[in-house]
């Protein structure tokens, strides 16, 4: 029988092709197996990407809020100092572009911090009046007047309200 003798040209592509076939076997095989970790990998690289942007959120908010708190504040004090104390929604709402029920909130929580007093005009406004050793108030004669103006009322409402 005669001898056949393999050629090394015709055996290298069937080689190149069976290692082919065995790198591209290995790397689906591997793909198989780290998919899930890729996946989780991307997922919790995801989350934690929006957990970030929510922290970044909130601490933008709370930056905006305090900014907000200390532009009320100082036309707050503004506003005491330039009216001698006495302040009306109205002034402290267009001073602060703030809407009346807005402006009122506030001015109620700074009339508790501080101890305001309460004088309403002939007119019927209601002011809220700051007073302060700097402030230049009225004579204190008026400062009693208004005071047993303001009890005199609270008692009146007192009395309708029973």
């Amino acid at each position: 029988m005669p001898r056949r003798h393999s050629s090394p040209i015709s055996a290298r592509p069937l080689t190149l092709l069976v290692v082919g076939l065995f790198v591209l076997a290995f790397a689906i095989a591997l793909l198989r197996l780290l998919l899930p970790l890729f996946v989780l990998g991307g997922i919790a690289y995801g989350g934690w990407k929006i957990w970030q942007r929510l922290q970044q959120r909130g601490q933008e908010k709370e930056a905006a809020k305090q900014a907000r708190e200390r532009q009320l504040d100082t036309a707050f004090y503004r506003l005491v100092k330039a009216h001698h104390g006495e302040l009306s929604v109205l002034d402290f709402a267009m001073e602060a572009d703030l809407s009346a029920k807005v402006a009122k909130q506030f001015l109620d929580q700074k009339a508790i911090e501080f101890n305001a007093e309460f004088r309403t005009t002939p007119e019927g406004q209601v002011l809220y009046c700051f007073y302060s050793q700097e402030i230049p108030s009225q004579n204190p004669q008026f400062r009693a007047e208004t005071r047993a103006e303001t009890r005199a009322e609270t008692r009146l409402d007192d009395t309708l309200h029973s």
